[in-house]
């Protein structure tokens, strides 16, 4: 079991939109081959339903950039709160249905571990590149005289600039800095907090193919979001290590864990409890 840094706090309103775990890996390119056995292996974990992307990716080469074809794997559950994805470089698991994190990585390691058993020469020939571990957690005010801000501790609030007056767009404030989280395993942590102007239910990059949400957004809804994006990125060779990777992912949660709750304002948690 990995080390934990003490007593985790849960917020049992937790205003949690969607999660995302990631493993990027060197190029894996006979991936498709296994498809068939990965799905058949997923259905018992529920997730009944398979869709294929067409994608495009871009090389950059002496030469200049080089396009080629690529596919894409999405395997949904059964209420489409819960998407897996599959390509020849990741492996990301990608939910509005979570409770604690325990039982979210464990689904993840189910996850890992369908992909290693389906793909014998994966575990012993693909390097890790990157580890990623992203909260999306929205603001919604409870009546007409709650604020986004009151959830927001002193020093991260966004401000609007007053030429828009009422008239509120998309505002950001961002931060990123270094972190250790595991041994002498150091990693880069993200946070973004926007102000969102109507219809913004998850960051634009979230937006192609998520999963379905918990709770739904109107289009009147002015929100806002936490978004806090952990990853590391291996300098040199790192192999696919079951253990390694269950550390690494436990003190990125825990690093993430606290910097949202020193975001999130006393009467937020208040709110929230």
């Amino acid at each position: 079991m990995a080390k934990r840094k003490g007593k985790i706090e849960k917020l049992s309103k937790q205003p949690l939109a969607l999660v995302l775990i990631q493993i990027r890996f060197s190029p894996f390119m006979n991936i498709k081959d296994y498809i068939p056995q990965i799905q058949e292996k997923l259905l018992p974990l529920g997730f009944v339903n398979c869709r294929e992307n067409p994608s495009l990716e871009v090389r950059i080469t002496p030469n200049g950039p080089v396009a080629t074809d690529s596919k894409q794997w999405v395997f949904s559950s059964f209420d489409g709160y819960e998407n897996v994805i599959i390509d020849s470089k990741q492996l990301t698991y990608q939910t509005a249905d979570y409770d604690i994190f325990e039982n979210y990585y464990a689904r993840y390691q189910q996850i890992c571990d369908i992909l290693v058993s389906s793909a014998p020469t994966f575990e012993t020939t693909v390097l890790i590149q990157r580890l990623g571990l992203r909260y999306v957690d929205r603001i919604i005010p409870l009546d007409d005289s709650d604020s986004i801000d009151s959830y927001i501790s002193d020093g991260f609030c966004v401000n609007q600039a007053s030429v828009f007056g009422s008239a509120k767009k998309i505002c950001t404030i961002s931060q990123a800095g270094e972190v250790n989280i595991f041994e002498d395993k150091k990693g880069a942590i993200v946070f973004r907090i926007t102000q969102g102007e109507k219809g913004l239910f998850l960051p634009p990059d979230l937006m192609p193919n998520p999963p379905k949400m918990k709770k739904e957004i109107k289009p009147d809804w002015i929100i806002g979001l936490i978004d806090t994006d952990h990853s590391y990125t291996a300098i040199g060779p790192e192999k696919y290590n079951r253990d390694f990777l269950e550390n690494m992912f436990y003190g990125m949660h825990d690093n993430s864990h606290d910097l949202f709750m020193s975001i999130v304002s006393e009467e937020g948690k208040k709110k929230w409890k």
